[in-house]
């Protein structure tokens, strides 16, 4: 038997087989040969089965693709029940009126199932089914066209009102502060009054600085001594001030007198008739302005009187 194998043994049929199968050549390799040392042996199985995995592992998987490819009759069959099954998605909305608000996201179920087929598929469609598809599309883009333009009117709607609101919050709250300002503002002016109101320092100041505290009061008139007193008239807005100086030049008596005849002051008051000034008293009697002042009885010192209008 072994006889009749004898070519086993031989090195050709080794080296042809390790380019055949490198398998069946490298079993001999190492069975028969004796010629090769075991490092050369071990190289040139190392080179052989290399090669034989570049070739032969890519034909198998070739081999197994091919296998599992479906046949033609498969892919028929499954062309037509995709195709059945996007045709009855637009069967669906065969009666005209069908794509409506409630069922429009149904019919892009639909269109987009037709828009996914494959050119040929799409072919396998009948003319019917594609007539329904084209009708319903226009009643979906008719929806859809006025669903866009009730959506823009209620948002300018929107934005009408918003706006509207904003001009409304915008004049309310100008109101407001000018409401605010005029408030501040009158408040500041009352508060200016009230300390216009106070009563200027006028004792202890000398003449210039009276004449001066006096211009606050628009009261810019001077009348001296021996002034003929049914000369001084006045209205009963106006304000008379008799002030009394001292030595050393101070006012040290101040009298104020409204046109009411009401008056405050230091040392002495004075009588009014009618609109006149008839005389002004002290503890000793009753002397005319226009005599010099007794200097044992009235003011000492010299005196003016001053006469104007008060605003304050």
């Amino acid at each position: 038997m072994e006889e009749k194998f004898t070519f086993l043994k031989e090195e050709w049929f080794m080296w042809l087989m390790l380019v055949i199968f490198a398998p069946v050549g490298i079993f001999l390799m190492w069975k028969y040969n004796q010629k090769f040392k075991d490092e050369k042996k071990f190289i040139i199985a190392g080179i052989f089965l290399v090669i034989f995995v570049l070739i032969w592992f890519p034909l198998l998987g070739n081999s197994q693709s091919k296998a599992n490819e479906p046949t033609a009759e498969q892919i028929a069959a499954d062309n037509l029940q995709v195709v059945q099954s996007v045709e009855k998605k637009i069967n669906a909305f065969r009666e005209p009126g069908t794509v409506t608000v409630e069922s429009l996201e149904k019919f892009k179920i639909a269109k987009n199932a037709y828009n996914g087929l494959s050119s040929e598929q799409k072919g396998m469609l009948s003319f019917e089914t594609l007539k329904i598809l084209v009708y319903a599309d226009d009643n979906a883009t008719i929806l859809e066209n006025k669903a866009k333009e009730e959506k823009a009117a209620a948002d300018k709607v929107t934005a009408d009102k918003a706006a509207t609101d904003k001009a409304a919050a915008d004049q309310a709250a100008a109101e407001k502060a000018a409401a605010d300002k005029a408030a501040a503002d009158q408040a500041a002016a009352e508060k200016a009054a009230a300390e216009a109101a106070k009563p200027k320092q006028i004792l202890g100041s000398s003449q210039e600085q009276v004449k001066e505290l006096l211009k606050a009061y628009k009261i810019n008139t001077a009348y001296q001594n021996n002034v003929d007193p049914n000369a001084i008239k006045f209205e009963g807005k106006d304000l008379i001030i008799v002030i009394e100086f001292d030595s050393n030049g101070l006012a040290e008596g101040v009298i104020y007198i409204s046109g009411d005849g009401a008056y405050s002051g230091k040392g002495s008051y004075v009588d009014l008739n009618y609109d006149k000034i008839i005389s002004f008293a002290t503890g000793g009697g009753n002397y005319p302005i226009a005599n010099n002042v007794n200097p044992d009885v009235g003011f000492e010192y010299p005196t003016e009187i001053y006469i104007g209008t008060m605003h304050r």
